[in-house]
């Protein structure tokens, strides 16, 4: 009986050994790196790659994708001292069309505005993208916010990331 008892505590120390080492892994897998662009920071999963858009440097961009290892999600923002358009997110009506929109007015960071969340998909189906826009009702700020991905799975496995990454961001004075 007592071999029994030692094996089966033996095997809960080993069973808590991995559990351990899986929640490790998790957790360096969720690291996350920070992103700071000129009137932005922002924190992006570490094993995604980031590229300032319309700036060579991360210092002065407005706006930055964040891409998975594998390509299949991709972040987006953008984040402007004021107002401006946002690059690279228009929609191409040749090859995409739009599928979803919602407008509401609401505050961000103590201003009046308009929410405006919409998405396009490929219209081959290769990809979706999503994207949250704020606009002041004075049109001196503008953010975008949002992400594109390959798949229902791509999505799933990427939501809790995109999740983190949306609520880190953070809107510079200058």
């Amino acid at each position: 009986m007592r071999a029994l008892l030692r094996f089966f505590a033996g095997l809960m120390f080993v069973t808590g050994l991995l559990v351990a080492s899986f929640s490790a892994a998790a957790s360096t897998d969720d690291k996350a790196l920070p992103f700071k662009g000129a009137y932005f920071e922002v924190k992006y999963p570490s094993q995604f790659k980031a590229r300032a858009l319309e700036s060579s440097s991360r210092n002065a961009a407005s706006a930055a994708t964040f891409t998975s290892p594998d390509g299949s999600m991709q972040f987006y923002i953008f984040s402007p001292q004021w107002g401006g358009d946002p690059p690279g997110i228009a929609l191409n009506s040749a090859g995409e069309t739009e599928t979803a929109r919602k407008t509401e007015k609401g505050r961000s960071s103590g201003v009046d505005g308009t929410f405006t969340w919409y998405t396009i998909v490929a219209n081959d189906k290769s990809y979706t993208r999503t994207y949250q826009d704020f606009v002041a009702t004075d049109k001196s700020i503008r953010w975008v916010i949002g992400m594109k991905y390959t798949s229902d799975a791509a999505l799933q496995q990427y939501r809790a990331h995109y999740g983190r990454f949306k609520a880190s961001l953070r809107q510079l004075a200058d």
